[in-house]
C-alpha cells in the first residue's frame, strides 16, 4: 500500500465527515466510505450536494 501525503489524508478525512455528517455511510456502489479514493469520495460529495438543491426555490432557478 502507497502511503498518501498528510495532505490528502486531511482531503479525505473532509469528505468522509461530511458524507458521514449527512447520514452516508456507503458510497453509490455499495462500498464503505472508507475504501474509497480522494476523487471517489468528492464524487459522493458532489453528488450529495446535487440531490439537495431545492428546485422550487426561486433562488435556484436557472432562468
Amino acid at each position: 500500500m502507497i502511503l498518501e501525503s498528510y495532505e490528502m489524508s486531511l482531503k479525505r478525512r473532509f469528505f468522509t465527515k461530511r458524507l458521514n455528517d449527512a447520514g452516508v455511510q456507503y458510497s453509490r456502489c455499495g462500498k464503505k466510505l472508507q475504501e474509497l479514493e480522494y476523487e471517489q469520495l468528492k464524487q459522493e460529495w458532489i453528488h450529495l450536494q446535487y440531490n439537495q438543491i431545492d428546485v422550487e426555490n426561486s433562488e435556484n432557478v436557472w432562468f
